[in-house]
């Protein structure tokens, strides 16, 4: 249902992507079981740049828990099994734009594959439009996620506060989290499009 190769998303989906920077250093959670509310801002040249607007969300450990084909030079073509015990990487979810006194609701992905290290201070990456994306095109962590963030939110304020916001959102997203990846992978085609890499944080040591 969200099927997507690992950081692979077509190249519509690029069109809507937007650069953000970290507005501190996160360590990454030893505990996969957690949620870290993160800032991060775009160039302070744009509209909506830093000193004007802040795009904020939560960071959150996945697993991979899907099969993952990868190519060995003349090995060819090799399968690897999930490692759904083992931390891949952190995913991001930014799901509010705040400027000023404005909050906008907004849903965008991104991720690092590393499981320990730290996103630093003005560390970039690419955030994708979760609710422009074509269900092939949606990450395959996200399901895992989102749930991972509803168990968080039983006991941790943070996840609660974010889950709170992006229910109450008004971008028609339905209150019960079974219901939105449902209607994550359902989302009909909204463009045809090649696929294409999109740019991803290097490991953190």
């Amino acid at each position: 249902m969200l099927d997507i190769l690992n950081i692979f998303f077509l190249a519509g989906t690029l069109l809507s992507n937007i650069v953000l920077y970290s507005d501190g250093d996160y360590p990454f959670p030893e505990n996969r079981e957690s949620v870290v509310t993160v800032s991060t801002h775009r160039e302070w040249w744009r509209v909506d740049g830093n000193g004007k607007c802040k795009y904020t969300g939560v960071m959150v450990p996945f697993v991979r828990d899907w099969e993952q084909e990868i190519t060995r030079g003349k090995d060819g073509k090799t399968i690897l099994p999930p490692e759904p015990d083992k931390t891949a990487g952190q995913a991001f979810i930014i799901n509010q734009k705040v400027c000023g006194d404005k909050v906008e609701p907004i849903f965008r992905v991104a991720e690092i594959w590393a499981p320990k290290g730290t996103l630093m201070e003005k560390h970039q990456f690419a955030a994708f439009d979760v609710i422009e994306m074509r269900p092939d095109q949606c990450p395959k962590w996200l399901e895992q996620v989102l749930h991972r963030i509803d168990r968080v939110a039983t006991h941790e304020q943070g996840a609660k506060t974010f889950l709170l916001a992006l229910k109450s959102a008004s971008l028609k997203l339905p209150e019960d989290l079974d219901t939105l990846v449902h209607q994550l992978g359902e989302k009909p085609v909204l463009q045809q499009s090649a696929a294409s890499t999109a740019p991803a944080l290097p490991e953190t040591p």
